[in-house]
């Protein structure tokens, strides 16, 4: 009887259920990511977010065993992705915290004693490992920012995040098409146009104006 009791309360112990309902959580992220990743790298991008999700299901089915492995797969995973988060945005703050609050949240929730006590095989990880292992994540992930990602040349891509460049105006350079706004990189609002001038705006003629058909709703 006291065995039977004792087998009960460690089914519903509630750090074991924290631990799967958290394996339940990296299972429909790993879901989630696969397909648009498998997406992605159909067109030519980076293979990272379909292998990313692919590892985060075998992660998930660990977890799910309460297997020490998929703590430990998870923390490579949130390893690789401090790496790329520093890589894609540099140190702008909250490009960062949108990629890496919920991970974070999750991981360190792995590292709970309670926690760590309920999965097998565990064994305790250094503090100075784990700092070191993030700081050359970071290290990494900023020489690759660096060395990969130039600044973007478009100035309105970067409004608000660094001062803009003083862009000299040459009206001689400036596009006939209005492809950017206010027509160049610098906003200028200049067209080397010329068929309508100040002479002779005074010409233009109203020719009317055509109303847009709202469909009807029936009440």
């Amino acid at each position: 009887m006291q065995q039977n009791i004792g087998s009960i309360k460690q089914r519903w112990d509630g750090w074991r259920l924290s631990v799967r309902f958290l394996a339940l959580l990296v299972g429909a992220t790993g879901v989630a990511l696969i397909p648009g990743g498998s997406r992605l790298l159909w067109l030519g991008g980076t293979p990272y977010f379909l292998l990313i999700g692919l590892a985060l299901m075998a992660g998930a089915v660990l977890l799910w065993q309460l297997r020490a492995s998929g703590a430990r797969l998870y923390g490579l995973l949130l390893w690789l992705a401090l790496g790329w988060a520093v890589f894609a945005t540099g140190s702008s703050p909250w490009p960062l915290i949108g990629r890496l609050a919920l991970p974070v949240i999750m991981g360190s929730w792995l590292i709970l004693p309670p926690v760590r006590r309920r999965l097998i095989g565990a064994t305790m990880t250094p503090f100075t490992h784990v700092a070191a292992a993030a700081a050359a994540a970071v290290l990494a992930g900023f020489v690759a920012h660096g060395k990969f990602n130039p600044p973007p040349l478009d100035p309105a891509l970067r409004i608000g995040m660094s001062t803009l460049p003083d862009i000299p105006f040459d009206p001689a350079t400036t596009p006939v098409d209005w492809a950017h706004w206010g027509n160049d990189r610098g906003g200028t609002r200049h067209s080397r146009l010329t068929q309508i001038t100040p002479q002779n705006v005074h010409q233009l003629r109203y020719y009317g104006l055509t109303a847009l058909a709202m469909p009807r709703r029936d009440t």
